[in-house]
């Protein structure tokens, strides 16, 4: 004998299930690592967003599980260029800003 569902009850179980297990989309696990001129280093645990640059940074190492895109004029700029998880990169004097994709 067959049970009978309602598409109502049906469509609300699988919100639930599915709001339920939605977590933070632009948070990244991990740290970026800016090294600077000096031979320190800057971390940034688990970046989101807009990320700035610190002064005399001179590369970029994206230890992270996200892309980063490295930009100059502004976090919502078209420039850019784009590190890859477990890449790094070197910092140009203009580039002010990490955005986390």
């Amino acid at each position: 004998m067959r049970r009978p569902y309602s598409t109502a009850g049906v469509l609300a179980v699988a919100a639930a299930l599915t709001l339920g297990t939605v977590g933070p989309a632009d948070a990244a696990r991990g740290e970026i690592v800016f090294v600077t001129l000096n031979g320190g280093s800057v971390h940034r645990a688990n970046p989101s967003g807009c990320v700035s640059v610190p002064d005399k940074a001179a590369g970029v190492v994206n230890s992270t599980n996200a892309r980063i895109k490295v930009m100059g004029g502004s976090c919502h700029s078209a420039d850019g260029r784009v590190v890859e998880a477990g890449k790094d990169d070197v910092v140009f004097p203009w580039e002010r800003y990490v955005v986390v994709l």
